[in-house]
C-alpha cells in the first residue's frame, strides 16, 4: 500500500493531564505524524514540558504582574512533503536540540521582561537563573521567540505552541 492510498487523519497517544477539579486528554504525549488530505504534506509534533515562573510588566494590572509559576508545555511542528530514504520527513529524534535549548534555558528559570529592572538586579545578584525576553513573556511571546529560535537551531519550525495551563494555550503558525 502507497502513501497516497494511505489516509490517517491523527496516530497518538494521548496523555492524560490531571488539574484540580479536572481530568483532560490533553495530547499528543509523543510525537505524532498527521497526514492531511491529497496534497500529501506531513506535520511532525513533539510535546514536552518545562517549568518556569513569569510575571507581567509594563502597566500590566492583572494577577500576572505578580511573580508565579506554570508547567508549560510546549508542543513544536513542522512540516513537509518529502521523504528521505528512510521514509521520513524528519527523524523525531531531530526534535531534541529544541527540547534541549528550553530545558538549558527556560526550565526552573525565570522567565522576565528587559524593562523589570528590579527583577534582573535581585536574580542575577543571587545567582538564580533566569531569562530576559525584549516584552513581557507572555505565552505569545514565549511561542514566537521559539519559532524564531528553531530557525538558528537549523530545525525551522512551523508551529508552536505554548500551553501555560491545563486549559490555556496559544499557537503560532508561518
Amino acid at each position: 500500500m502507497s502513501l497516497k492510498n494511505f489516509q490517517l487523519n491523527k496516530f497518538c497517544l494521548p496523555e492524560t493531564i490531571t488539574c484540580p477539579g479536572r481530568r483532560l486528554t490533553h495530547g499528543p504525549k509523543w510525537p505524532t505524524v498527521y497526514l492531511m488530505g491529497s496534497t500529501e504534506t506531513f506535520a511532525l509534533s513533539t510535546s514536552f514540558t518545562f517549568e518556569a515562573a513569569h510575571r507581567l510588566v509594563h502597566g500590566y494590572s492583572g494577577k500576572c504582574r505578580n511573580l508565579h509559576g506554570h508547567s508549560f508545555r510546549v508542543t513544536c511542528t513542522l512540516e513537509g512533503s518529502q521523504l528521505n530514504q528512510y521514509g521520513m520527513v524528519k527523524d523525531f529524534s531531530d526534535f531534541k536540540i529544541l527540547k534541549q535549548w528550553c530545558k538549558n534555558n527556560w526550565d526552573h528559570a525565570t522567565l522576565l521582561a528587559k524593562s523589570d529592572h528590579a527583577s534582573i538586579e535581585f536574580f542575577t545578584s543571587t545567582g538564580q537563573k533566569h531569562f530576559t525576553f525584549k516584552e513581557n513573556p507572555t505565552s505569545e511571546v514565549i511561542a514566537q521567540y521559539l519559532i524564531n529560535k528553531s530557525d538558528e537551531l537549523g530545525f525551522p519550525l512551523t508551529s508552536v505552541t505554548i500551553g501555560e495551563t491545563c486549559t490555556h494555550s496559544c499557537t503560532i503558525h508561518r
